[in-house]
């Protein structure tokens, strides 16, 4: 027996009724590194000296990024793999890093 849409959802009528939408919005962007990179563009101009990013390591040393920090770092990143490695939009790379602040500059890096 096939059920009603409405039936076999039993929320839909309160979440009209509340006035929630009961689809999603369409994607604002392609990947999670191009949400990461958009976030970090849009946080560098509100304030590019408040921290993104802070790693501490378990002997209790602890280092912070900026978002200005990993909008000119990561930039640098990028321009490195082009001019210096020659590589090319669709290339692909492998990255292996340890958890530390290096990997937030590469996982930006990659939108571009």
């Amino acid at each position: 027996m096939i059920t009603s849409t409405l039936s076999s959802r039993p929320w839909h009528a309160a979440t009209v009724a509340a006035g929630i939408p009961t689809e999603l919005p369409a994607l604002q962007h392609q990947s999670i590194a191009a949400l990461v990179h958009a976030r970090c563009s849009y946080f560098s101009g509100l304030n590019p000296k408040q921290k993104a990013f802070t790693c501490v390591m378990p002997n209790g040393m602890n280092g912070s990024l900026t978002f200005g920090q990993i909008d000119a770092l990561s930039d640098a990143f990028a321009g490195y793999l082009r001019s210096v490695l020659n590589l090319q939009a669709g290339d692909r790379v492998a990255v292996q890093l340890p958890n530390s602040l290096g990997y937030p500059l590469v996982k930006r890096s990659s939108g571009r």
